[in-house]
């Protein structure tokens, strides 16, 4: 009659390896890490994909302080000129402010 039990663990024998393919599905830490990742990764592409998206915004600003340069009615020595002719009227300066808040440039490529 055969002998039907298990030969006794030998130290002759190696332990058998596992693939680390097999060790990865063991472990569920792995599988919910790799879940964090793949979120974390959708967003840092949408992230990405807003801040390359190139865009032409010319933006206005005017300064509500205005300065008198010249007041109508009191003497000065400095005169102002328009096409040759003399102002006799208030003269103010305003700063108005122009610039490109986009990503591209205002002028357009000329090829």
């Amino acid at each position: 009659m055969p002998d039907t039990e298990p030969a006794p663990a030998s130290p002759d024998f190696p332990k058998p390896k596992t693939s680390i393919l097999v060790w990865f599905a063991a472990h569920p830490i792995v599988g919910f890490v790799g879940t964090i990742a793949s979120v974390l990764g959708v967003a840092f592409a949408a992230v990405s994909y807003l801040a390359a998206i190139r865009t032409r915004d010319l933006s206005l600003y005017v300064d509500p302080s205005q300065t008198t340069i010249v007041k109508s009615g009191q003497s000065s020595d400095l005169h102002i000129l328009y096409k040759g002719m003399d102002i006799s009227s208030d003269v103010t300066a305003l700063q108005v402010e122009l610039w490109n808040a986009g990503k591209e440039s205002i002028r357009p490529n000329t090829s």
